[in-house]
């Protein structure tokens, strides 16, 4: 797990803003990373792993932001390193205190990452 957790989440958020370097392509992903945030806050991390893959379907953006968020999770030993995500966040959803810290966690890192874009912008 790491030290700073914050400082983890800003990594993350700056991976995350790193998916798109063209300007349109920027736009997209600061509607993207707002989305998410939202999907997540209101509906949780399997809801947000859902949005995500909805994204692989129809923009190509998905996986990169599916597969850093996963990444990240097993880097806090929130989830285990075996498995698809699947199986990942609903072995998390069997503890409530992880699943909502990770919620914490992810919902950070993607303000982050938002911010990121907005800077570059």
């Amino acid at each position: 797990m790491a030290d700073n957790l914050d400082l983890a989440c800003a990594r993350l958020g700056f991976e995350l803003s790193q998916v798109a370097h063209q300007k349109d392509g920027q736009k997209q992903l600061e509607g993207i990373l707002r989305d998410a945030e939202a999907v997540l806050e209101e509906r949780g991390p399997y809801a947000l792993f859902l949005y995500l893959e909805n994204l692989d379907r129809q923009k190509r953006l998905g996986p990169d932001l599916r597969t850093k968020c996963l990444e990240f999770l097993r880097e806090q030993s929130l989830v285990e390193a075996q498995g698809d995500w699947k199986q990942a966040l609903q072995a998390l959803a069997q503890d409530l205190d992880s699943l909502l810290y990770a919620r914490d966690l992810l919902r950070r890192a993607l303000i982050y990452g938002f911010e990121h874009v907005r800077a570059r912008a």
